[in-house]
């Protein structure tokens, strides 16, 4: 192909994409992902934000660890989960220390751990989160003693800082203002993990049925919540929790559940059914004593399961990856021209639209 005839292509292919950024500028037409949030622009992230959701039977624990290091515990799982899984994986990792701890809500499974972690050797270099007040046990106890005066009450709307663009934000705690929340459960701190694109949400034991014994505050939560890509489980999949509103305002792409043997029948045949039916693909630490998940609608990993995001397009949830809700977009005209293809590509975002243009040949 002569040098004239390329040149010629390029000029054509420019002059088409900037037709397209101009158009999408004016009748936004082309924005196939639109910004979640308050819609305030900032700076694209850099570096990775990792999400471990350990596995630790029947209970909840997770590491986040933020672009910049920082390094936050939700939750520590059962009594002898802290001494058996939690500080064996952390110190795998190299962690040393915690900037943070957050504890959902007061049950043994949940804040078990905690004390072994601290006791271990990994030391709590910033503040311990929870829901304040008291609760009676000595697995509380444990706890409170083991953060000390590190313990801090989170609020409403408060938001953490983990650095490198990272950060959670407490949706809920105690009830959301939901009249007659008083169930362990219900009072659960929720938070909204988020990195660029990418948000992951965590809340406990979350109810979302009003019972005898439970109130519906997913209900509430939601719409704070908004548009998400991961969705851990409230209450390891229990039937009371994870409403069909709840689902249709957050639209996980993934859900992950923090299960193991029960006498509770976790996780719930109807909460794996509903998440199927949102195009939800699950990842269940280990299979429980409840559902099963359809094929092709998820699976059991029998063991941790690791989410990494750079919170611009992808995220890889235990080596799969998807895209963000906002990624960029790839439109690409390809022009076939005697043996070779010009592809020209264009990203639309509307944080950072992008040019690239790549030739392959046949």
């Amino acid at each position: 192909m002569s040098i004239e005839k390329k040149i010629l292509i390029f000029f054509l292919g420019l002059v088409f994409i900037i037709s397209l950024l101009i158009v999408n500028s004016y009748f936004p037409l082309l924005s196939f992902n639109p910004q979640k949030g308050n819609g305030n622009k900032s700076p694209p992230p850099s570096g990775n934000l990792t999400v471990y959701v350990l596995d630790v039977g029947q209970g909840d624990s997770a590491l986040v660890v933020s672009p910049d290091g920082t390094v936050m515990l939700i939750d520590g799982g059962d009594n002898g989960k802290g001494t058996n899984v939690v500080l064996p994986y952390l110190k795998g990792l190299g962690v040393t220390h915690l900037n943070y701890i957050v504890a959902s809500h007061y049950h043994a499974d949940h804040i078990g751990g905690i004390d072994e972690v601290i006791k271990g050797g990994i030391s709590l270099a910033g503040l311990a989160y929870d829901r304040g007040g008291s609760y009676s046990g000595q697995t509380y106890n444990d706890y409170v003693a083991a953060v000390g005066s590190k313990r801090t009450t989170i609020t409403d709307g408060q938001i953490i800082d983990l650095g490198g663009g990272a950060q959670a934000k407490c949706i809920a705690v105690n009830g959301n203002g939901v009249p007659g929340a008083s169930n362990e459960n219900d009072l659960s701190v929720a938070l909204v993990i988020s990195f660029g694109n990418f948000d992951y949400f965590t809340a406990g034991d979350l109810s979302g049925e009003t019972t005898s014994s439970y109130t519906d505050i997913e209900t509430s939560v939601a719409p704070e919540v908004g548009d998400i890509e991961v969705c851990k489980v409230n209450h390891h999949g229990s039937g009371y929790s994870t409403n069909q509103y709840f689902l249709n305002t957050i639209k996980p792409e993934v859900s992950v559940f923090t299960v193991g043997d029960n006498s509770y029948s976790h996780p719930a045949q109807e909460v794996i059914d509903r998440l199927a039916a949102v195009d939800s693909y699950m990842y269940l630490t280990e299979e429980g004593s409840g559902g099963t998940v359809p094929p092709g609608k998820g699976k059991v990993v029998n063991g941790h399961i690791v989410i990494t995001t750079d919170g611009v397009g992808d995220y890889a949830v235990n080596g799969d990856w998807y895209a963000t809700d906002n990624a960029m977009t790839q439109v690409m005209m390809i022009t076939p021209i005697e043996n070779e293809i010009m592809a020209i590509c264009i990203f639309l975002n509307e944080e950072n639209p992008t040019i690239i243009l790549k030739k392959s040949f046949l």
